[in-house]
Formats: C-alpha cells, sequence, structure tokens
C-alpha cells in the first residue's frame, strides 16, 4: 500500500497518504474479504460512500506481483476516479467522468487491463483527470453537481477489522463527490 501511494505521491499533484493503526484517525481502512472469494482483486469506494474500506480477496493474495498495482487502481477511486471505460461499464457512483473520447490503455484505472496488469499505471490522462476534477469549484457543472468532501474518521462506518488503516494527508483540498443524475 504504501509503494501503491508513493506513485500517486510522484503524480506532483500533492497526494500523500499516511499510514497509521489507531482506528479513530483513519479516513479508510484495508481489510482482507473472504466473501470476495476470487472473482475480485479487490474493490473499493467512491468519495461519499460511507463504508470505506478496501476490501482485498483471494485473488489478489493469490497473484501477490499485482498488489501495487491494484492497490494503486483501488486509491484512484477513492480520489474520485472512475474506471477509464467507465460508460461501458454503466458504473454507478460519483466519481470523475474521463471525456467519452479518451481510451488510455495505459491508464491505472483502465480495468481491462486486468489479463496484464503490469500495465496499470498512473498515465497523463490519470493526471489530467485529476487535475481537473480537483480543480473544479463546488456547484453545479453542467450535468453535475460537485462539492467537496473533508475527510473524517472511518470507524463508524468500518465492518470489517483492518488489516492495515490508511489517512490520506496533504491532498488537495477535500475529497471531490460528484454526483450525475
Amino acid at each position: 500500500m504504501r509503494t501503491a501511494g508513493d506513485h500517486w505521491q510522484a503524480t506532483g499533484f500533492g497526494i500523500a497518504f499516511e499510514e497509521t493503526y489507531k482506528r479513530q484517525e483513519a479516513t479508510f481502512s484495508i481489510a482482507y474479504n473472504l466473501a470476495l472469494g476470487m472473482d475480485h482483486y479487490a474493490l473499493a469506494f467512491f468519495p461519499g460512500w460511507q463504508r470505506r474500506v478496501i476490501d482485498i480477496g483471494a485473488r489478489l493474495l493469490g497473484e501477490q506481483q499485482y498488489v501495487v498495482e491494484v492497490l494503486g487502481h483501488e486509491l484512484g477511486h477513492i480520489l474520485g476516479l472512475r474506471h477509464e471505460f467507465w460508460k461501458d461499464n454503466k458504473e454507478p457512483g460519483n466519481a470523475y467522468q474521463y471525456p467519452s473520447h479518451i481510451h488510455d490503455n495505459e491508464s491505472i484505472m483502465n480495468d481491462r487491463n486486468v489479463g496484464d496488469m503490469s500495465r496499470f499505471t498512473i498515465s497523463q490522462a490519470d493526471k489530467d483527470a485529476i487535475r481537473q476534477f480537483y480543480d473544479l469549484h463546488p456547484g453545479q457543472h453542467k450535468d453535475i453537481f460537485i462539492q467537496d468532501l473533508i475527510p473524517r474518521p472511518a470507524v463508524e462506518y468500518l465492518s470489517l477489522p483492518p488489516v492495515q488503516i490508511i489517512q490520506p494527508s496533504g491532498c488537495a483540498p477535500a475529497t471531490r463527490r460528484q454526483s450525475i443524475p
């Protein structure tokens, strides 16, 4: 997790993650979720969701060479990025909408790279998406509404015992939430 967070920090956008083992300080938690089985490597959450846990599945534990890439992808969701091909997936949630003309096979948010996870990198399109998303002022923007969310401890939402707890620090002013009607 530390390495995945360092990769986001290296974008130069002011993103940093700080590890803590104090549940009362944690913004989100990481936990092994037996229920995921072999169907998923991991599952995260979008800004504004109440349950703030990155669930790790048995599949990721069986293919540990991809831990950094998968956790980097999940951190992208936490920062507000959807899958790069989200319109095809029709994902629910509050997150940044990549422009429809962008199809970046190198994107860390391209969930179609599962067959070759070594291609999961924070691409220029990912960096541009984060900058564009966090540069928006709160309020209505065409068909979306942007709201700043101040990260707060997630302890009241945790339903699984944490394996590792991470606290974003030095991020952009707050985590973003984008609502699409």
